[in-house]
């Protein structure tokens, strides 16, 4: 009965949230496992999926602006695996000064030939541009918008200059500490869930490889 009544209520991927009377910050599980034939990735880095759509494993940021009553704007943003230990390891050693900065374009164009847009800035600053000491020195800021994709040399997907046009725009200010939980409870999420599927990947991955190893010797007479 009381399983019941758990599978009743809202499952949420939310890993951890920031709130503020006024906005709120939360991290998101969108992780996916590699292909078995890419077993020792164990993270999806552009596996396809039984629809032939390419999977990335990833941490799903969403920033929301609620200070004006009945008109609440939300942006999201996708960071690796990867980049959210970055951002762990730099607070961790204490960095005085850190800048990132990221845009990317994917989905299919709209009707006006247009794709999705998101850029992600993160920074550090202990002196404000007052000359002042920050209390909260961590600026995360998420804008959405669109642009017009096209392929790069190397194949991959890159906007087209100029083509970029703005959308919503979210921003928030956060101390040290809580900068700190955020991507802390992140990594050590993403370790469990490594440890989680990994095992079950690893031993699959493995025995299928020693399989095709075995079956290709025996090919060749040895």
């Amino acid at each position: 009965m009381k399983r019941e009544q758990e599978t009743n209520k809202y499952i949420t991927q939310q890993i951890v949230v920031y709130k503020t009377t006024k906005k709120l910050l939360e991290l998101n599980e969108k992780l996916k496992i590699a292909n078995v034939e890419n077993y020792a990735h164990i993270h999806a880095d552009g596996d396809m999926n039984e629809n032939g759509r390419k999977q990335r494993s990833c941490i799903g940021m969403k920033l929301q602006d609620y200070s004006k009553k009945g008109n609440t704007i939300i942006v999201t943003a996708n960071i690796s695996p990867e980049e959210a230990a970055y951002f762990y390891s730099c607070v961790n050693r204490g960095e005085k000064v850190f800048e990132f900065e990221q845009m990317k374009i994917f989905g299919e164009p709209d009707k006006n030939g247009n794709s999705k847009v998101t850029k992600l800035t993160i920074k550090r600053n202990t002196i404000g541009s007052d000359g002042k000491v920050r209390k909260l020195p961590w600026y995360i800021q998420i804008e959405n918008g669109v642009g017009i994709k096209i392929k790069s040399q190397t194949g991959g997907s890159i906007m087209k200059s100029g083509s970029y046009q703005k959308g919503n725009m979210v921003f928030i200010n956060l101390s040290d500490i809580d900068f700190y939980k955020l991507f802390y409870r992140t990594v050590r999420y993403v370790h469990v869930w490594e440890l989680l599927v990994g095992n079950f990947l690893l031993n699959e991955g493995r025995t299928l490889r020693e399989e095709q190893v075995a079956a290709w010797l025996a090919s060749q007479g040895a």
